[in-house]
């Protein structure tokens, strides 16, 4: 399994004494392997941007540096050629047409799925990412899960374009190519990988430098880390699962007057400020119901209850007496206040 470390922050002293500490443990267990007869572990150093200009900093670090999106599947300029297709047959500017399509050229973009499909190929070794000083890391831990739910929600439309977008024999709107439709289910897959490796596994080593920029950055890294489930640093310990109808969501810094959770149709989204982390609920959970939520040390304890109405009536079901403070519900979609404790 590859061993991540995401290397973030403008003190360019401390970050290339960093990646020069991580290559030379690559080199070391590179080694301990070969003399055992295993597998030489790969050891990589990707970025993009002005981390490919010069070092970006990274210079005299001991480690070859290559471009994160160099692992980008070709798939992902078929995608580009097919959104461009589809916007000049409806008559759009290529201006517009390149606006509208700049998500997939962004460098971070490209860098974060390059990296998801270098993390799904398990290579053994240690992988370090080191973000380039101009990029902000709140975003780029992020950028995973947004970019998986978008191209989740893409799919379905793609997979029914006839009936959807263009039926046959009407308008010039041509079918995407046959293999666009599966390269984009394994984007989607690959990227919701590399969220869950974010959260749970791999190493985040933030060091900022001076400034009232870096300072930001720093707040918003740890905002966007807290509703991830943890803090820059090792990975976090896992712990019990405890009640199937008590959600325990770790949001280290946080407390219920920072957060806002809604239910959106099958995802739980926590929010602190602009940030937001969407959660696909399991099947048991779509058919329960939000009666209370609360922040007690560092972790937010979601209590459901099973909804009578989305269960069978065979079933015997009953529900608990507890009422939610304050509920409001909005066309699907509901929102809880959470009780400050």
């Amino acid at each position: 399994m590859t061993d991540l470390h995401l290397v973030s922050g403008g003190d360019e002293t401390r970050r290339r004494a960093l990646v020069a500490h991580l290559a030379l443990h690559g080199r070391r267990q590179e080694a301990r392997s070969a003399g055992e007869g295993g597998t030489r572990p790969a050891r990589e150093l990707l970025t993009w941007g002005s981390g490919l200009v010069g070092g970006g900093g990274l210079a005299g670090c001991a480690a070859a540096v290559g471009a994160a999106d160099e692992h980008l599947p070709v798939a992902w300029s078929d995608l580009r050629d097919a959104g461009d297709r589809l916007l000049s047959a409806l008559g759009l500017s290529a201006a517009v047409s390149a606006d509208l399509l700049g998500a997939l050229d962004d460098p971070e973009v490209r860098a974060v799925v390059g990296v998801a499909v270098r993390i799904a190929s398990e290579a053994p070794g240690t992988l370090v990412l080191a973000l380039p000083p101009e990029a902000d890391p709140s975003r780029v831990v992020a950028l995973p899960a947004r970019l998986a739910r978008a191209l989740s929600e893409l799919i379905p439309v793609l997979a029914r374009w006839d009936a959807l977008v263009a039926p046959a024999g009407v308008g010039s709107l041509s079918r995407p190519a046959p293999h666009v439709l599966p390269a984009l289910r394994e984007t989607a897959e690959v990227l919701g990988e590399l969220d869950t490796h974010l959260a749970t596994r791999a190493h985040i080593h933030h060091l900022p430098g001076s400034g009232v920029l870096e300072a930001a950055r720093t707040a918003e890294l740890t905002i966007s880390l807290a509703l991830m489930g943890r803090t820059p640093g090792p990975p976090p310990a896992q712990g019990d699962d405890g009640s199937p109808f008590v959600l325990s969501l770790p949001v280290p810094g946080l407390g219920a007057a920072d957060l806002t959770l809604d239910r959106e149709g099958d995802h739980l989204v926590v929010s602190a400020g602009r940030h937001r982390r969407v959660l696909p609920l399991s099947a048991m959970h779509r058919r329960c119901t939000v009666v209370r939520a609360g922040v007690s040390s560092g972790v937010l304890q979601v209590e459901l209850e099973p909804d009578p109405e989305q269960w069978p009536t065979r079933w015997s079901m009953t529900p608990r007496s507890t009422t939610p403070r304050s509920t409001t519900r909005r066309s699907g979609t509901s929102t809880t206040v959470m009780d400050p404790r």
